[in-house]
């Protein structure tokens, strides 16, 4: 009999036993919790700071994305901003230099950003008109001269007069 006691008071003491330690373990946990602040995340404003935590280094998928679309979206308005600054086609090296620039621009985007591009149909256009307008013009002076007869006459006579001057220079 006094070892069936004996095995009864050590259940009942690793009972309570173990109640104390699970109730000192959920004590201590709300203390901790207290005394802990959660950890806030801190992000930056540009590069990969806009999406990674400067503290932790956690990962914020979603901030990600919105970056990569942000990115995205500025690199296509660039190219759509050195598209309209390209302006009335003409023959000058200026405007060759500006239908350029652009078109390399373009060339740089990813395919995510060129989707982006509104205005590639003006950029297309502009590369069209000055090719055309370079075809048309002048060799000796890159100037446009009309093609009706009477244009057509000061043409011809534009070229004579180039190559009379071109000759007598070299003299």
């Amino acid at each position: 009999m006094k070892s069936s006691m004996i095995r009864k008071s050590l259940s009942v003491l690793l009972c309570l036993l173990m109640a104390l330690s699970v109730f000192a373990g959920a004590t201590l946990t709300a203390v901790a919790e207290e005394t802990e602040p959660p950890h806030v995340h801190t992000y930056g404003e540009t590069g990969k700071d806009r999406y990674i935590c400067t503290e932790c280094g956690l990962v914020d998928w979603v901030r990600k994305d919105a970056a990569a679309a942000a990115d995205n979206q500025a690199a296509a308005d660039r190219v759509i901003a050195l598209i309209n600054a390209i302006g009335t086609v003409d023959t000058s090296i200026a405007c060759d230099k500006r239908i350029t620039a652009a078109r390399h621009a373009y060339e740089q985007l990813t395919p995510a950003q060129a989707k982006l591009v509104t205005n590639l149909a003006a950029l297309e256009k502009a590369e069209t008109q000055y090719m055309n307008l370079i075809e048309t013009a002048c060799k000796y002076c890159g100037e446009i001269h009309d093609s009706s007869v009477g244009g057509g006459i000061t043409a011809i006579f534009h070229t004579l007069l180039y190559h009379l001057l071109h000759f007598f220079g070299k003299m």
